[in-house]
Parts: C-alpha cells; structure tokens; sequence
C-alpha cells in the first residue's frame, strides 16, 4: 500500500508541474500586457489567449523538464535521460515508427468522424479548441505543437508516470492507465478519445523496444503532420480530400499492421524500475 500511494503521489505531482507552469506563464503575460497595453481591451480575450498558448507550450515544457530532472536526481538519484529510457533504436525501427506515426493521423481522423456523428456537441468544442490553438499560426505554432509539446508529454506519461505505475502493477494496468491520463489530460472528450487510443499504441511501442524514443517519434510524427496539415494544406480541395482517402485506406489496412507486427516481433527485453 506504501508503494502504491508513493506511485501516486509522483504522478500527481508530474501531472502538477506542467499546468502549474503553463498557466502561471498565461496569468503573467496576461496581466503584463493587459496593463502595459491598452489595446488589449479592445481585442478578444480568448483569441489573444490562443495566441500566447504556443509561448506557453515551450516555456512550461522547458521549466518542467528542468525540474523533471531535478525530482528523479533527488528522488531516484538517477538521470533523468536513463530513468526515463532515452535509449537508442535501429533505423530500420525509426523508419517503421514514422510510418506508424503517418497512420495514426489516419486512425485519428477516423475517431473524429465517428465522434463528429455520435457526440456532435463534443466534436464541435473539439473543433473551437483546435481553431484556437492552432490560430496563432507560423512556425512557432509547428514547434509547439509539433515538437515542444510531444517531448514533454513523452516524459511526463511514457517516461515518469509510466516507470512509477511499472513499479506496483502489471504492464496491461498501466497500459491502460497511462492512456486514460493522456486522454483526461487533454480536458477534451473529443480529444480526450483518440489521444486514449493513440496513447495505447503509443505505450506499446514503449513497451516493445524499451526506450521512450519509440513514442516520442510517433507522437512527434503525428503532432507535427497535422500541424503542418493545418498550416499549408487546403482541407476544401477535392483532390487533397481524395488523397488523403487513399492514404487512410493503405495506411490502416497495410501499413500500421505491418509496421506494428514488425515491432512486435523484434521487440527488446523490457526493464522495469525498481524503488
């Protein structure tokens, strides 16, 4: 019970850190500039906070990380690097890991729609959240959203929620409870469904190879595509819409179960951390 409460206490507290410094860094800028700018009142609240959440996702990714490492360190007495398996991966394995990556936009855009028809009032909040977050525009948004925001959510859930839940219960348990979080996480029941399911193969590749750069690829990899799909792909062209069609169909039906197999088959031992 000891070990069990402790597990929880950490994922709480890892869980913790990054709102507290994503929101802290919204709740400064915006009395900052909402008192040196007087043009601020004339503006949209939301819009202009849609447009500082990029500034917010790299600030509180960069503090949390910093203070990630500083809590293994005094906690574990370990690296934050080996504690949370930043260990290297074949080639042949990355390549396969991007393509799952590719194909999992697919499965998403799947989930959305099947969302969109069954729950038409959650797809619609997904909608406004993703408008808003994606707003602001430019490269900044990609870095974000595509890489800023997959790093330090791959060391939050696969690297440190993940070795505590390791430690006091089975593999499928904290399977399953590392996606539940990422998909609470996102405060979003649109979101909060396919990031669950992205999060259960996300878990598994961790599991197969050993090492977190498994579901960092993945997580990048699809972040960054839909990133740049909002950014320069024009979603009301016919022949974009065909194309992605066909794109879904093989990557479902061939590739993801290829590249999955593939990885299972040549998965590395896994290592647990031990308290």
């Amino acid at each position: 019970m000891k070990k069990i409460f402790s597990a929880g206490m950490f994922v709480l507290i890892y869980l913790a850190v990054y709102y507290v410094f994503q929101y802290t860094y919204i709740i400064v800028a915006t009395t900052y500039y909402y008192v040196s700018d007087t043009k601020l009142q004339n503006l949209e609240v939301m819009d202009w906070l849609n447009n500082k959440l990029p500034s917010a996702i790299v600030f509180a990714a960069a503090i949390s990380f910093l203070v990630y490492a500083w809590i293994v360190k005094a906690s574990k007495k370990k690296d934050i690097f080996d504690y949370c398996k930043f260990n290297p991966i074949s080639l042949p394995k990355t390549t396969a890991l991007v393509l799952a990556g590719l194909s999992l936009v697919s499965l998403n855009a799947l989930v959305v729609v099947g969302i969109s028809m069954l729950l038409p009032e959650a797809y619609e909040a997904h909608v406004e959240n993703m408008m808003g977050l994606t707003s602001s525009g430019g490269l900044w948004m990609i870095f974000s959203v595509g890489l800023a925001a997959p790093f330090i959510e791959e060391v939050m859930f696969r690297g440190l929620i993940t070795n505590e839940l390791d430690k006091v219960m089975s593999y499928k348990w904290v399977l399953f409870i590392q996606a539940l979080l990422f998909g609470l996480y996102h405060m979003n029941v649109a979101q909060g469904i396919y990031t669950f399911i992205l999060a259960i193969f996300m878990g598994l590749t961790l599991h197969w190879t050993n090492s977190i750069w498994a579901p960092m690829i993945i997580h990048i990899v699809n972040n960054l595509s839909s990133a740049l799909m909002s950014e320069y792909i024009d979603a009301s062209s016919d022949i974009v819409n065909i194309g992605f069609g066909i794109w879904i169909g093989l990557s479902l039906l061939f590739i993801l179960p290829f590249t999955l197999k593939y990885l299972y088959k040549t998965r590395s031992e896994w290592t647990s951390e031990e308290y």
